[in-house]
């Protein structure tokens, strides 16, 4: 008997291992799409910032 239990032991070690190495691979992966999303966000956020500063400028010399 304390074979088998042992054993099941082992197989329930060995299943939590599993579960928790897919739930860190999971998180490692939100936290991927989290940062390319962010980084998309600041590339958009420059991207306006520029046009605004070229309206701006063009705004500037035609009053000029």
């Amino acid at each position: 008997m304390g074979a088998a239990a042992a054993a099941a032991a082992e197989a329930e070690k060995k299943e939590t291992e599993k579960k928790e190495k897919a739930a860190a691979a999971e998180r490692e992966k939100k936290e991927k799409e989290n940062k390319e999303k962010e980084a998309a966000a600041e590339r958009e956020k420059e991207k306006k910032e520029k046009a605004a500063a070229a309206e701006r400028e063009k705004a500037k010399e035609e009053r000029a």
